[in-house]
């Protein structure tokens, strides 16, 4: 009987890989204590008398079977649980939320421009601009800050900065400022300012940053 019951289970098998991963799990817990049911029955109707080891591996089966009937009962209790479903969407929201805040971070990070190549951009762009003088170039102390990232930990950002002191009129300090904005690369502003020293002819004094996660900086 035992090996026709275990036949039977094992033919099953194609079925329940058609089955929900919660639904198979639930199913077999119910199959395994029917079987263990049955062989109690065997014995009942056919007068069979079962050995010591017999009457062990049934005490087992029975213990078992209360055991998976308690499974079931939590499983039924936790599918019913209306928490569950509330837990299920706030999960969904911050893993959404999550999504969008990686995107938007990649977005930034992708034209981050590094403190060298800042400087080499700021130069590329002053050397186009025939009708200014560089007059200074000086970079400001690096400034650490951290980010929190996902799973708790925290990464170290650096901000970059330096200060340009510039001579020319305002339209070619405009022009600078603009080639500076329409440049492929994430650099910020911190401060500028710009007076007539003798007309048409000013300075422009400006500071500017980047952002990166190496604390070196370069002199210029």
């Amino acid at each position: 009987m035992m090996l026709h019951l275990r036949a039977w289970l094992y033919r099953l098998n194609s079925q329940l890989e058609r089955l929900k991963p919660r639904e198979t799990w639930m199913l077999a817990i119910t199959i395994t204590a029917i079987i263990g049911v049955a062989q109690i029955g065997v014995s009942t109707l056919t007068g069979w008398q079962p050995s010591d080891d017999d009457r062990y591996y049934i005490r087992q089966q029975e213990r078992q079977a209360q055991q998976l009937r308690q499974q079931i009962d939590n499983l039924r209790r936790e599918r019913d649980n209306p928490q569950q479903d509330q837990l299920q969407a706030r999960i969904d929201q911050l893993q959404s939320d999550i999504a969008r805040t990686d995107s938007s971070i990649a977005a930034v990070t992708d034209n981050l421009i590094t403190p060298e190549q800042m400087v080499r951009v700021l130069r590329r762009l002053l050397e186009e601009q025939n009708d200014l003088t560089l007059r200074r170039l000086q970079t400001l102390p690096v400034e650490r800050s951290e980010t929190s990232r996902n799973g708790g930990t925290r990464t170290a950002v650096y901000r970059h900065g330096l200060t340009m002191e510039l001579d020319g009129s305002f339209n070619a300090v405009a022009r600078y400022i603009q080639a500076i904005e329409n440049s492929e690369w994430q650099i910020y502003w911190r401060a500028m300012h710009y007076e007539i020293d003798r007309y048409p002819t000013g300075r422009l004094r400006l500071t500017l940053y980047t952002l990166s996660n190496a604390e070196g900086w370069l002199d210029v």
